[in-house]
């Protein structure tokens, strides 16, 4: 028992008159299978239809042309096919037919499968088969029939290159499938669109392409070699019809009840799903439920029935978080939401949508679908601090900017924009804010010592609906800082100490007074320092900067000072200082120190006899430095005796005559004076006094000069001798004293006269006045005993003392100078204005110790600058001018000028850094802060007021960013992307406020940090290898890389290998940061194997990803030989039809494809006769004409095929007669 195709026809296209050469191959349209008879009663199976892998049914079908026996003398056991024994086999109809059905039905496949067998029966009592001709007019031919009907296989109803379309293998029956040698040649039109892999022995898509109708089948002939119980080569017409599983109906096959045979239903034509727009725009707003309903996706089919029935599906594109947010109705095609959506976390969502129909092969239409999150006001504005400190000047003008502060609102359109307020409060009168851009400006000027700092609190709201706007709120402390605008204000305007003129200045008691200044400003503008500018006369004194301490460093004498004025300046430590000042009167209180002196001592005169009682004959007088009561003198005589005659005045030192004098009686007197003060203690001093008792005299005294002129200063003191007048006189003795006398002009009694040695010498006797009398015009006499006289003219001219200080006007002097004065340049005058006259009230200026910067006139006051200023150096100066007299001894004042120096625009603003370095993520939000930039402007005022501003670039966009002009904060203007800006080198400049103004630039470098938003891009969607055939298994096909514009850990790519299509033949590995590793896990063979692979995979940086082919291409290579089997001509010459042309051609075959067109061919041997011409390169015989007789011939001819090797084989021509046939036939 066996099986073998049996030759039921041949295989060919009958011509009248034209003989058409064919190769023996067995064509069988049912499977024969011969039975003996013998072995039926032992149970043996005839043969197996089971397939190995599913579960399946197994059915016998009998056909229609069968009129006796079928299906019920055969029964099926799990696929074994038997003969029932109970049947005689005399009522077996000899062959018979039957079809075997075979089904299965699992999760994912639905399969039927019709194979019919032909059943020959060889036994004793059996009928004889009848003549195979009988076969030739059935009227249909039966195929191996298969129907496969898939839930889920190829449901896009399109196939890619080198897609597995059906694996025959896997449902060949268990019998078929010991043949070793299997192909399959496809037919149709399909021919050019399906393979066939000989060594997989499945079906696979030469082409991209897609079904055109419902009814796809695959029509062909599978040729068997080598089969385990068939010598012969088989060749089964086949066809594979497709069927989408809403079309099937029970089987593909069908039995009609009238009619004994097989249909096969007929498939209408499928059309595939449209849609009517290629990409559709969908909106829904975040935050809602899940299950919200989105959109309805709607295709058009225009076919009827199940091809009109539409599935849909979806699937992201670029974020695979995306499909656990959304799902699609496969029936009816409404997207609702599965969770509930965050705008914030991915703003769009981007899917394929497909439509599959449920025909037969299945068809599918897609269109793009974005799905835009519409925003929702779920997010409160954030200020980029919840508490701002800004410090600011006191003498901020109205309307200056304080700073600007800046909210950001994660939602989109009005629900990010921002506008800022003042909460009120009691602050809000003193700051206003721009309700845009945040910018908080002064209303009111401000006063530190009023207010030194606030605290206002800002809200920000964002604009969406009122009834669901948001607000923040941040606070903002403002530190008013102090301006050096007050000045130091003393306790006292002038103060008053008086300090005896014996305080030891060695002793910690020097202290005498203490000046006290305040300064409401703060810092070093309220730090107070002191100083002693003038009237330190032989720098008497000292002041302590620090405390205001004034004590005494050198002693004091009260009879050469009694009183000091000295001029004290306190002055704060701001920029430009500020100064006042204040006079400290320091008092000397006397001390009895100085004992009265007399400096005419002894005295000695002469008394007429007839003086006359209360005459003064002399007058003692002593001088005592001190003052007051140290200074007021007491005359008396000392121990007098009763009988002296003379009495002295206490006050003035006159000496009287008390009693006649009797110069008989006694002719002299001596006796001692003394002059005590009335200090404590009491000093005093003594003098002799002698008296000569004279004579009367008869010559009048004549003096030497009639006038005398003498100046005299209205300071001299009083008994201080003016002069001394002499006349002299002719008598002798006591006739010729004299004595002199004031005669006229003495106003006032300034002057009193004395007789002292003989001279008249005149002194002051009470203070002069210039003012009161400038000049006086005295007579004086001089007098003899006798009362004869002389007189002569005394002038004495009053000198004005210089008691008047020179006294500055205009002051305090405060000079605002511009810095870029040139040299020479007079910038003030200084004006003192002296009382006094003459000398005394001239006044000449000089600058004090340590002024090198300026010159003064020293008769004009005018000042003028020695060297260049620069305010940047030194702000402000202050040095002292001295106003002194001509007088003597001269008067001197001291004033402070204060220099301001103003500023002139002559500094560029400089930064703090050369360059400013900044990081910024690249999802960060518009207004975004990103870095501050400084600079610093050594001008003042408008000078030194910066702003801020940005060069223009286009590459990078300097637009991309903005800059506070105020503050210098940079922050974020667009949406950034790192991937197209990585780093922004950028230009800052700073600008002065002057004129004209003078700027500076800087580079400020932003670095763009990376977030994870572009998913990995291969090179192609499709990336073809292309791999030798016999490349060993684990060898390294390719190194595929997909780039990521992201960096860091975002741009790492992970690569996966998606199952399905052929990736279980196909390893694929990879190292983080190296590309992936495709290798084979299975042998290639371009002759018998599959020729393409399709291996699906993936690069993913997660949540982003993207898919790519890898199309595998086996290339063929030269290891096969020509196969050439021998094989036989058989050819009956047809009268009047001999065949001129090529009869056919050496069935030579090399299976390297790249041979195939380079073998050639040779007849070695038996055609001597030349009855044969053979076509060296495309293998075509022809007969000679001289084989057109009646004539059999018959021989053996040995052909040579030579390729990559040679070999030869014999081949036989017969001529069988007239039959008119001609064939080549193969030779076992």
């Amino acid at each position: 028992m066996g099986v073998h195709a049996s030759p039921t026809r041949y295989s060919g296209l009958w011509l009248w008159g034209v003989t058409v050469i064919l190769v023996q191959v067995m064509e069988v349209t049912s499977i024969s299978v011969h039975v003996d008879w013998s072995d039926i009663s032992s149970g043996k199976e005839i043969y197996n239809v089971s397939v190995n892998d599913g579960d399946w049914n197994y059915k016998a079908l009998k056909f229609a042309h069968n009129r006796r026996s079928g299906n019920s003398s055969v029964e099926i056991r799990n696929g074994a096919v038997y003969l029932k024994s109970s049947v005689p086999c005399d009522q077996i109809e000899n062959p018979f037919e039957i079809g075997v059905l075979s089904t299965t039905n699992n999760k994912e496949t639905i399969v039927v499968a019709l194979l019919p067998l032909k059943i020959n029966i060889q036994g004793k009592n059996c009928l004889v088969p009848k003549h195979r001709k009988a076969h030739r007019r059935r009227v249909k031919d039966e195929k191996f029939r298969i129907s496969v009907k898939s839930k889920d296989y190829h449901s896009n109803r399109c196939f890619q290159k080198q897609d597995t379309v059906l694996n025959f293998g896997a449902l060949f029956p268990v019998t078929l499938d010991k043949c070793r040698k299997v192909d399959f040649h496809v037919k149709d039109n399909n021919s050019s669109l399906i393979g066939f892999n000989k060594k997989s022995r499945s079906f696979y898509a030469l082409q991209n392409f897609c079904t055109s109708s419902s009814k796809f089948a695959i029509n062909g002939r599978l040729y068997l070699r080598k089969c385990h119980d068939s010598p012969r080569h088989l060749e089964i017409p086949v066809k594979i019809t497709f069927r989408n599983m809403f079309n099937f109906q029970a089987y593909p096959v069908s039995i009609s009840p009238n009619q004994n045979h097989v249909r096969v239903k007929r498939q209408a034509i499928n059309n595939s799903p449209t849609f009517p727009q290629i990409s559709y725009t969908a909106s829904v707003q975040e935050k809602k439920n899940p299950g919200y309903h989105v959109i309805t996706m709607s295709a058009i089919d225009t076919d009827s029935g199940e091809n009109g029935v539409l599935t849909y599906s979806m699937t992201a594109q670029s974020d695979q978080r995306s499909q656990d947010m959304f799902a699609i109705n496969p029936a009816t095609g409404l997207i609702n939401t599965t969770k509930m959506l965050d705008r914030e976390q991915i703003q769009s969502h981007k899917f394929a949508i497909y439509a599959r129909d449920n025909g037969y092969p299945q068809l599918s239409g897609v269109c793009m679908l974005t799905i835009d999150v519409l925003d929702v006001n779920d997010n409160d504005p954030k200020f980029e601090r919840t508490v701002y400190y800004q410090e600011i000047s006191e003498d901020l003008p109205i309307s200056s900017t304080v700073m600007t502060i800046k909210a950001t609102d994660s939602d989109d359109g009005k629900n990010a924009e921002i506008r800022y307020r003042i909460i009120e409060n009691q602050q809000s009168s003193t700051f206003m804010i721009e309700p845009i851009t945040g910018t908080i400006t002064t209303r009111v000027e401000l006063d530190r010592e009023t207010v030194a700092s606030y605290q206002i609190i800002v809200q920000a709201t964002d604009q969406g609906d009122v009834e669901t706007r948001r607000s923040a709120t941040a606070t903002v402390n403002i530190a008013v800082l102090d301006e050096n605008d007050n000045y130091p204000q003393f306790s006292q305007r002038t103060y008053r100490v008086n300090v005896s003129e014996d305080l030891n200045f060695n002793t910690g008691q020097a202290v005498i007074a203490k000046v006290t200044a305040t300064d409401k400003d703060l810092g070093k503008n309220g730090q107070i320092t002191y100083n002693i500018f003038g009237g330190n006369t032989y720098d008497t004194f000292r002041i302590e900067a620090a405390t205001g301490e004034i004590s005494i460093q050198k002693q004091l004498d009260y009879e050469s000072i009694k009183e000091y004025r000295l001029s004290i300046q306190a002055q704060d430590q701001g920029a430009p200082p500020r100064t006042n000042s204040t006079d400290v009167i320091v008092v000397v209180d006397d001390v009895n120190d100085n004992p009265p002196v007399f400096h005419a001592a002894p005295y000695r005169d002469t008394v007429p006899e007839n003086e006359p009682i209360n005459n003064t004959v002399v007058t003692v007088q002593a001088q005592d430095r001190d003052g007051g009561l140290n200074s007021k003198l007491v005359y008396s005589i000392v121990n007098p005796d009763n009988t002296l005659p003379f009495w002295i005045d206490s006050t003035t030192g006159d000496i009287k005559v008390k009693s006649e004098l009797d110069r008989e009686k006694q002719d002299s007197y001596s006796f001692v004076v003394k002059a005590k003060d009335q200090g404590t203690p009491v000093l005093s001093d003594t003098a002799s006094v002698f008296l000569t008792i004279r004579d009367v005299n008869d010559n009048a005294p004549v003096f030497a000069q009639k006038i005398y002129n003498k100046s005299v200063s209205e300071s001299t003191a009083v008994t201080t001798r003016i002069l001394s007048v002499s006349a002299t006189d002719a008598d002798n003795n006591d006739n010729a004293y004299i004595t002199y006398t004031i005669a006229s002009g003495n106003a006032n009694n300034a002057f009193q006269i004395s007789t002292i040695n003989g001279e008249g010498m005149i002194s002051l006797q009470r203070q002069l006045n210039f003012k009161e009398h400038s000049q006086y015009q005295l007579e004086v006499r001089a007098t003899d005993l006798g009362g004869l006289y002389d007189s002569a003219q005394v002038r004495i001219y009053v000198l004005d003392t210089n008691k008047y200080r020179p006294q500055f006007q205009h002051t305090p002097y405060k000079i605002e100078v511009s810095e870029n004065v040139a040299v020479g340049s007079s910038i003030f005058q200084v004006l003192a204005i002296d009382q006094d006259v003459g000398e005394n009230g001239r006044v000449s200026y000089r600058l004090g110790q340590g002024t090198s910067n300026f010159e003064i006139d020293e008769n004009s006051g005018d000042i003028k600058t020695r060297v260049k200023l620069d305010r940047e150096t030194t702000e402000s100066m202050s040095f002292a001018v001295e106003a002194h007299d001509h007088g003597q001894p001269p008067q001197s004042t001291v004033v402070m000028v204060s220099v301001i120096i103003k500023d002139e625009n002559d500094n560029v603003p400089h930064f703090t850094n050369d360059t400013f370095t900044g990081f910024v993520m690249e999802d960060a939000n518009v207004g975004k802060s990103v870095m501050q930039i400084f600079a610093i402007d050594e001008d003042k005022g408008n000078n030194a007021k910066i702003s801020y501003s940005l060069l223009f670039s286009a590459n990078p966009p300097s637009d991309d960013f903005s800059v506070d002009p105020v503050s210098g904060v940079i922050r974020v203007a667009k949406k950034l992307d790192r991937e197209t800006v990585a780093m922004y080198n950028l230009k800052a400049v700073a600008t002065d406020g002057g004129i004209p103004a003078k700027s500076s630039t800087v580079g400020v470098r932003i670095t763009i940090g990376d977030i994870n938003d572009n998913p990995p891009k291969f090179p192609s969607k499709e990336i073809e290898i292309r791999v030798p055939e016999k490349t060993p298994v684990g060898s390294v096909l390719m190194k595929i890389s997909a780039s990521d514009p992201d960096e860091g850990v975002n741009a790492e790519v992970e690569y996966e290998k998606i199952d399905g299509l052929d990736s279980d033949k196909f390893d694929l590995s990879y190292t983080t940061g190296e590309p992936a590793i495709l290798k084979n896990r299975v042998d290639f063979d371009y002759e018998e194997g599959q020729r393409i692979f399709h291996v699906k995979i993936s690069a993913k940086s997660r949540p982003l990803f993207e898919d790519a082919t890898l199309i595998i291409s086996i290339q063929d290579v030269n290891d096969n030989p020509p196969e050439l089997e021998d094989f036989s001509i058989i050819f009956n010459n047809f009268e009047e039809n001999f065949i001129t042309g090529p009869i056919g051609r050496i069935p030579a075959f090399d299976k390297d494809e790249i041979d195939r067109n380079k073998l050639r061919y040779k007849i070695l041997g038996g055609n001597e006769a030349h009855f044969l011409d053979l076509d060296a390169s495309t293998g075509e015989l022809t007969l000679d004409y001289r084989l057109n007789t009646d004539v059999p011939r018959n021989g053996t001819i040995q052909v040579q095929v030579t390729g990559n090797n040679s070999l030869s084989k014999n081949f036989v021509v017969k001529d069988e007669g007239r039959d008119p046939t001609v064939g080549i036939r193969s030779v076992s």
